[in-house]
């Protein structure tokens, strides 16, 4: 009996030891790369057209879900120092709302406040395995594409013409509030070609300044 208490009592800690070991020897988690989903890119004024389509009708969807009326008055602001992309969008926005029968008002203070906020994300890409950021849509030589900052050449994607990803991309996210409350919000992500990064772009806010003027 104690003969195989003493071989038990070997084995578990053999096994305790081996496990221990196992531990400390394994490789940290190794990075990999998400499904390959699809996402839209944006190259046209067109485009935006169809980018306040689905920001207006999934705004309305979610106003009738939270049981408010179409007719309920609605302002859409005009982000602060607006770039391009922001004057166009709201008309294009106010435009959709009228059409599907909103009422839309020019001045703040409604019961509801649409806004929206265009964000550029930029990657750092390097030029690894024939990369080059000035290749047209991001191809490498090989027709291949790659994100993060160090990448290699099993990490580039094949891709075509038309959904060629760039290597800048928006968030364009569209909030309703209620007296401070949110009663809608979506977000979507697009690609966007560098040479058309400056649409997105905010201006800039200049600040009066009093000048001196000296006699000579």
């Amino acid at each position: 009996m104690a003969l195989k208490k003493t071989i038990g009592a070997a084995a578990l800690a053999g096994a305790v030891l081996a496990l221990t070991g196992c531990a400390v020897e394994a490789p940290v988690p190794y990075g990999a790369n998400y499904a390959q989903p699809t996402q839209m890119k944006v190259r046209a004024a067109g485009h935006w057209d169809l980018m306040a389509s689905d920001v207006v009708a999934e705004t309305m969807a979610t106003l009738e879900r939270n049981g408010l009326n179409a007719k309920t008055p609605l302002y859409v602001a005009l982000p602060q120092n607006a770039s391009a992309f922001d004057a166009v969008f709201h008309d294009l926005v106010v435009t959709k709302l009228v059409q599907h029968g909103a009422s839309v008002y020019n001045t703040p203070g409604q019961q509801l406040e649409l806004n929206y906020d265009a964000k550029i994300v930029h990657h750092n890409l390097q030029h690894v395995g024939g990369y080059s950021p000035e290749a047209p849509d991001g191809y490498n030589r090989n027709g291949y594409y790659g994100f993060g900052a160090t990448i290699g050449d099993a990490d580039y994607q094949p891709v075509t013409a038309a959904g060629a990803p760039a290597y800048s991309e928006v968030l364009l996210t569209s909030t309703v509030l209620r007296q401070g409350q949110y009663v809608a919000r979506k977000s979507n992500v697009y690609y966007v070609d560098n040479a058309s990064v400056g649409q997105f772009a905010k201006t800039e806010a200049y600040r009066a300044v009093n000048m001196k003027v000296v006699n000579k």
